[in-house]
């Protein structure tokens, strides 16, 4: 207590007087911004409330697509059911995180597929008619990039969608004739380097669920970074990375 007394006592008293001047609209500034801050925190929660009413119940499940050559089974039908939601939603996009062999790259080809069916890969949105609107983006480690298509060869039936492999030595098409594929598939490196500099927006499928659990910072900045239709990430027991 003495040494509090004796700094306030010894404080120059034209500084202290300034100081009190100037407090109070600074106080109200910072206050008024907070309060902002606020409000619009509680408005977006009152938002996520709504729209969680919405979600489809666990016993719902989509349609089987009807390109997809395996069936899919209960919980991948759910799993569809609910990236279809998503798809709808403002903002659209999500998290698919199930646990490692329940088959998530399946249940996202199958979104794939599902979406084509029903026009809403192939209508995107107009909310940047400037932009060149491709469909769908799937980025992964490269060293899964060959791994993604022959699951997209094995999973899918032959001529059903048109794939572009833009990746090491078979990256032979102008970046901005791939609006034109219904998937482009492309590694995390050359995103960073190539597409982030182009005006073309995708649908994104980001699989993270070999990696995310390594980097995460780092991931969750890249998908930060990247604009798109929508966002969906892949990732093993809700390791994966959000926006």
């Amino acid at each position: 207590m003495a040494t509090i007394s004796s700094n306030l006592s010894s404080t120059n008293p034209s500084s202290s007087s300034a100081s009190n001047i100037n407090e109070p609209a600074k106080y109200r500034s910072k206050k008024g911004k907070e309060n902002a801050q606020k409000a619009e925190l509680e408005k977006l929660l009152v938002q996520l409330v709504e729209e969680i009413k919405t979600r489809p119940s666990p016993n719902e499940q989509e349609q089987q697509p009807e390109e997809l050559k395996s069936v899919l089974k209960k919980h991948q039908l759910h799993a569809l059911k609910f990236m279809m939601w998503r798809e709808s939603r403002t903002p659209s996009g999500g998290i698919l995180a199930d646990e490692a062999g329940l088959g998530k790259t399946q249940a996202v080809i199958g979104f794939i597929l599902r979406s084509k069916e029903t026009d809403t890969t192939d209508n995107p949105s107009n909310s940047e008619p400037n932009k060149l609107h491709g469909r769908n983006l799937i980025i992964c480690s490269g060293n899964f990039v060959k791994e993604w298509e022959e699951k997209l060869q094995t999973y899918v039936k032959p001529n059903r969608l048109s794939v572009n492999v833009f990746h090491g030595t078979k990256r032979t098409c102008r970046i901005e004739e791939l609006a034109m594929f219904d998937v482009v598939l492309t590694s995390q490196e050359l995103v960073t380097s190539e597409f982030k500099r182009e005006g073309i927006l995708f649908k994104l499928k980001l699989d993270y669920s070999r990696q995310s659990a390594r980097h995460p910072q780092l991931h969750n900045s890249f998908v930060a970074d990247l604009r798109a239709l929508s966002k969906a990430s892949l990732g093993n027991d809700g390791s994966a990375s959000s926006e």
